[in-house]
C-alpha cells in the first residue's frame, strides 16, 4: 500500500475516487452504497484506502472532496422525494442569460465610514445576472433604503442594454426592495410589448436564502475585498477598533476599521468599480445542473449580447425613476385639492380630481402616486399659495391641463381598456394627434388591441400604430405635392 503524496499522484487518481464516490450515492448497488447520514470523510478514507490500496490522509482527502466539488454527490439525499422542497425554490434549476436578475445588500464586516457624525458599516448593493455571474450594477450606500433601491435601479437600467425578452427580477424582501415594483411596472408601461421585454417581479420568499444562492457568494467576495479598500484609503485611517462578526449561530472578536471618508466620496472613487471588473472578468467554478463549469461573466453576458437584438433604456425615462426613492403618504384628493401639511394644492390632471392617493413632498411641489403598494406616478399637485406671482401658477395649470380633446381621447381609451400615461399621451399630442386621429386608429385596429389583456401593451401599441399612422400621412401629403 502506497502512500499518495505527490500532486501527479492526485490528478491521477480523482477519476478513480470520484468514481467510488458516486457509487456510494447509488442505493441500488448493495456493495458501495453508504446512507447520505454515514458518508463520513473517515468512511470515505477507509473505503477508498481499501478498494485502491492506498494510503491517504484524512486532511489530504479532505481538501481533495472540496477542490474538486465531490461533496455535491456526498451530500445527495438517499431518495429523491428530498429534493422537492429545494426545486420549489428554484435552486436546482438553470437559467438563461437575462432570464433572472438577482438583487441583494450586504453590509461591510471589517470597515466603518461616518455618515451624520455616527460610524456606520456601509452595505453594498448589487444587480448580479444568475446565469452569467454578471455584476450588472453596483452601489455603497448608508443602509438599504427606499433611496439607495431606487438609486442602484437607475444605475442598472443606465450601464446595461437588454434584450426584447421576460426578465425576472428577484430582490430580498427587504422593505427598500419591495418599493422596486413601482419603478419596474413604470419601465413596462413605456417599453413591453407582446412576446418581448418586460420586467417580472420574482421576490424571494422570507427565510429561504436557496432562492439568492449565487449572490450569497459574491458577498464573501466582497468580503475578501475590503482588505483592498483598507490598503487604499490607509492615509484616511482613523483608527481600529475591536467588533464582532457573527457566522451562524457563533461570533467571533474582529478588527474593524475606521476610514475618514463618506458614501459619496466612495461611490465615486474607482475602488467598487475595480471590483465590478476584477469579479466580471474572472474565470468562476460554477454548478450547472450538477455539472461544473469555468465561466467568465464579462464573456458570457458579451456572448449573449452579440447574438440577440437589444435596446436601451432612454436617460430621460431613468431620470424619472428616481421619484420612486421617497416616502409617501396617503392623501385625498377632493375636487382636484388637495390637503398637505398645512398647505393646499391643486392637482395638474383634471383626470385625478376626486381620489386616493399617495404623496410625497419634492422641492416646491407633491408628486401624487396611485393608492396601492406598487402604484405609479400620476401627476403633479402645485402648492395654490403662489411663491411668485399669480400669473406664472396660472401659467402652469394653463400648460398642465388639457380639457377638451384629452378628455375625449382618454374616453376611448378606457373605452378599450387601455392603462395610459398621461405624460405619454401629452407628448403624443404634441407630435399631432388628436380625436379623430384616435378613433380612427382604434377603429382599423381593434381585434387586435382586444388580443391582449393588459392595458399598458395595448397603449404601447397604439403608440406603434400612431407612429405608423403619421408616417404614412405624411408620405401621402408628399406625394399629393409631387402630382400636383
Amino acid at each position: 500500500m502506497r502512500w499518495v503524496n505527490h500532486h501527479k499522484q492526485q490528478e491521477e487518481l480523482i477519476p478513480k475516487i470520484k468514481e467510488l464516490i458516486i457509487k456510494t450515492t447509488d442505493i441500488s448497488n448493495y456493495e458501495y452504497f453508504i446512507t447520505k447520514r454515514l458518508r463520513k470523510i473517515n468512511n470515505y478514507q477507509e473505503l477508498i484506502e481499501k478498494e485502491l490500496d492506498i494510503k491517504i490522509g484524512f486532511q489530504k482527502l479532505y481538501r481533495l472532496i472540496k477542490k474538486e466539488r465531490l461533496d455535491v454527490y456526498i451530500n445527495k439525499p438517499d431518495y429523491e422525494s428530498n429534493y422537492k422542497a429545494k426545486e420549489e425554490g428554484h435552486y436546482f434549476k438553470t437559467e438563461g442569460v437575462y432570464d433572472l436578475i438577482l438583487l441583494d445588500g450586504c453590509s461591510f464586516d471589517y470597515i466603518e465610514i461616518k455618515h451624520k457624525d455616527k460610524w456606520i458599516k456601509p452595505v453594498v448593493i448589487y444587480f448580479l445576472d444568475a446565469a452569467s455571474r454578471y455584476i450588472m450594477a453596483i452601489g455603497v450606500y448608508p443602509s438599504e433604503s427606499n433611496e439607495s433601491a431606487a438609486d442602484v435601479f437607475c444605475k442598472f437600467l443606465s450601464d446595461n442594454v437588454f434584450p426584447y425578452k421576460t426578465i425576472k427580477i428577484r430582490p430580498d424582501n427587504a422593505k427598500a426592495f419591495l418599493n422596486l415594483k413601482r419603478p419596474m411596472h413604470e419601465i413596462n408601461k413605456i417599453y413591453s410589448l407582446p412576446n418581448a421585454f418586460m420586467f417580472v417581479d420574482d421576490f424571494s420568499r422570507p427565510g429561504k436564502p436557496l432562492d439568492k444562492v449565487y449572490i450569497e457568494s459574491i458577498h464573501r467576495k466582497l468580503h475578501n475585498y475590503e482588505q483592498s479598500i483598507i490598503n487604499k484609503y490607509s492615509d484616511k485611517i482613523a483608527e481600529k477598533v475591536k467588533g464582532t462578526k457573527f457566522i451562524g449561530s457563533n461570533h467571533e472578536d474582529v478588527t474593524i476599521t475606521r476610514i475618514n471618508i463618506s458614501i459619496d466620496e466612495l461611490n465615486a472613487s474607482s475602488v467598487l468599480r475595480k471590483y465590478q471588473i476584477i469579479h466580471n472578468v474572472t474565470y468562476h467554478r460554477c454548478t450547472f445542473e450538477n455539472t461544473f463549469l469555468k465561466i467568465q461573466p464579462a464573456k458570457v453576458i458579451n456572448n449573449y449580447i452579440k447574438s440577440n437584438i437589444t435596446f436601451n433604456i432612454s436617460k430621460e425615462d431613468i431620470d424619472e425613476m428616481h421619484r420612486y426613492s421617497y416616502q409617501k403618504e396617503k392623501v385625498s384628493i377632493i375636487k382636484g385639492r388637495i390637503q398637505y401639511k398645512n398647505m393646499r394644492y391643486f392637482v395638474t390632471d383634471i383626470m385625478f380630481k376626486d381620489m386616493k392617493a399617495r404623496a410625497t413632498a419634492v422641492n416646491d411641489k407633491l408628486l401624487l402616486f396611485e393608492d396601492k403598494d406598487d402604484g405609479l406616478y400620476i401627476c403633479d399637485a402645485l402648492p395654490l399659495k403662489e411663491y411668485t406671482n399669480t400669473d406664472k401658477v396660472k401659467q402652469k395649470i394653463d400648460n398642465k391641463i388639457k380639457k377638451n380633446e384629452t378628455e375625449l381621447i382618454i374616453d376611448l381609451f378606457i373605452e378599450y381598456s387601455f392603462t395610459y400615461n398621461t405624460e405619454k399621451l401629452l407628448h403624443l399630442m404634441n407630435e399631432g394627434l388628436t380625436y379623430n386621429i384616435a378613433k380612427d386608429i382604434l377603429s382599423k385596429n381593434q381585434i387586435r388591441y382586444l388580443a391582449y389583456n393588459k392595458g399598458f401593451i395595448k397603449f404601447n401599441l397604439f403608440i406603434t400604430d400612431f407612429i405608423t399612422y403619421m408616417k404614412n400621412t405624411k408620405k401621402e401629403d408628399s406625394h399629393g405635392l409631387h402630382t400636383g
